[in-house]
């Protein structure tokens, strides 16, 4: 009995193993279904926090946006904006005492040279503009040096980062094939950074990357650039540990105590989004009321009054914009608003992290375990409403770790668990049909049909403890046999016996008795 019991506990966790080994095939072999069907779960735990401001990331419109929308080009009645309209909108962000005004634009080419110049000194004199440039992600160097007489390759090599690097960068993008706002309106500015983003398998945009190889140093990302120098911090006091986290030492927002801000990343220097809710979640304001505020001194000193200490992202979302993805709570979300997700989670220090590879690894072995143990103790109909209860345990589980920061992937070990049981079940089906049938037939030799049709509906009937009955006990002989048996050929004697004891044994089982 030992015995048996050892070696179904081993076939069990035989199967929980091959199990765990299947499921991980499923995520490598076909990484476009199962970690799609991954991150959508994720995806929908986003959307539910952000239907419960409780559990959202506390919004307190330190960043907020301006639109250029349908509403602004009907009430400028004008789609076609010069760079005049820009240079006043920034001279009169700049007037309004915004901490930052980063403008999800490129301005890669000249126009007329009066509207250029005009531009860039609205820049120069606000002091607090940002501008977008672009780069392409590679994960390979660019195949050639850019030209160091060029311009715009001096402009980065200047601006390009110096930071402290623990870890191992070669899992970091080169950024190649740079495209960036006119040199002359970006030395005006407060600085680039490059706007380029990557989409997961799905088509979805969750992460950002923040830094990027440049040669033998890094260039920060638009929203990265924007959050540090509101925080105060320089290259030098950031620390970038791929696959870890970058530290900011000493980051002091307005208002508040020094502290370091620890953001979460990946080998590729990637952040998780902390999506704040759907686009309207942030406070919005219309390109063309900041645009007239100039002409309107009691509408400059309301908008001045709202937007004091603010960082105002500026961006185009009228229709027909083509800066514009699917995120977790938005099918069609501007992308400006990503990172204005990125630029407030820094700098309010709300993240969301990615359990790491040996934790999740750890947890699965807890959850498979969990069904081995189980499997060992319970019956087939016990064993399912206990897995049905630890997959609803590991649900609230994952989505407690969630709202409190930590992504636990949700699918793989749902998927352990939902193997797991019907690979047990399975088992313990075709071993109980196979032992049910050994039996049967051991028993039909002895008893009649009726009665193994019993026993086998209820094998718990029999049992080796003892039991007081009644019984009728019938001996049958053959009346000299021995004498008779001794004149017959042996053919004779079997046919005989075989007439003998089928008869008998007939008899016995018409009344349910045992030979």
């Amino acid at each position: 009995m030992m015995k048996a019991a050892f070696i179904r506990v081993r076939l069990t966790a035989l199967l929980a193993l091959a199990v765990f080994l299947f499921v991980h095939f499923l995520f490598w072999g076909f990484p476009a279904v199962f970690q799609s069907w991954n991150s959508q779960i994720v995806d929908r735990m986003f959307v539910l926090r952000s239907a419960f401001p409780s559990f959202s990331p506390r919004y307190d419109s330190s960043v907020v946006h301006v639109d250029l929308s349908d509403r602004t080009i009907v009430a400028l009645r004008n789609f076609y904006l010069t760079r005049s309209h820009y240079a006043q909108v920034v001279e009169n962000l700049g007037a309004m005492g915004t901490a930052a005004q980063v403008w999800d634009y490129i301005f890669p080419g000249h126009t007329t040279p009066e509207e250029d110049r005009r531009f860039s000194e609205a820049v120069a004199s606000s002091g607090n503009a940002y501008f977008g440039m672009k780069f392409t992600l590679s994960d390979d160097p660019p195949a050639a040096p850019l030209d160091p007489d060029l311009d715009y390759v001096r402009y980065l090599d200047s601006t390009a980062w110096h930071v402290q690097v623990e870890g191992n960068v070669d899992e970091m993008y080169h950024a190649t094939s740079p495209i960036i706002t006119l040199p002359d309106i970006a030395r005006s500015s407060r600085g680039l950074g490059y706007l380029s983003l990557k989409f997961d398998r799905d088509g979805v945009f969750r992460k950002a990357p923040l830094m990027v190889r440049f040669g033998d140093r890094t260039y920060p990302s638009f929203a990265f650039r924007v959050a540090c120098e509101y925080l105060g911090v320089s290259p030098d006091r950031i620390i970038l540990s791929p696959g870890h986290s970058i530290t900011l030492k000493g980051a002091r927002k307005p208002g508040q105590a020094v502290q370091d801000v620890i953001i979460p990343i990946d080998e590729k220097a990637n952040i998780v989004i902390n999506w704040i809710g759907p686009w309207g979640t942030m406070l919005h304001y219309d390109f063309g009321d900041i645009l007239r505020a100039a002409d309107d001194r009691d509408e400059m000193d309301l908008l001045a009054e709202e937007l004091m200490g603010k960082i105002v992202v500026v961006s185009e979302v009228a229709t027909g914009s083509a800066d514009v993805g699917p995120v977790p709570t938005d099918n069609n979300f501007p992308l400006s608003g990503l990172h204005a997700n990125v630029i407030f989670s820094i700098i309010s220090g709300q993240f969301v992290r990615e359990i790491g590879a040996g934790w999740m690894i750890l947890i699965e072995a807890l959850v498979l375990a969990t069904l081995v143990f189980l499997a060992g103790r319970l019956s087939s109909i016990w064993l399912s409403f206990s897995m049905v209860g630890v997959l609803v345990a590991y649900m609230i589980l994952s989505t407690t770790a969630f709202l409190g920061g930590v992504i636990v992937d949700p699918l793989p070990a749902t998927l352990m668990i939902v193997f797991g049981m019907l690979s047990i079940l399975g088992y313990r089906f075709f071993d109980e049909q196979k032992n049910k049938e050994a039996l049967r037939r051991s028993f039909e030799a002895y008893f009649p049909p009726t009665v193994v049709r019993r026993i086998m509906a209820n094998p718990a009937s029999i049992t080796a403890r003892g039991q007081k009955k009644e019984l009728t006990i019938m001996f049958s002989d053959i009346k000299s046999f021995t004498t008779y048996s001794s004149t017959m050929a042996p053919d004779d004697i079997q046919r005989l016996l075989n007439e003998y004891f089928g008869a008998m044994v007939e008899i016995v089982f018409k009344y349910e008795g045992t030979v």
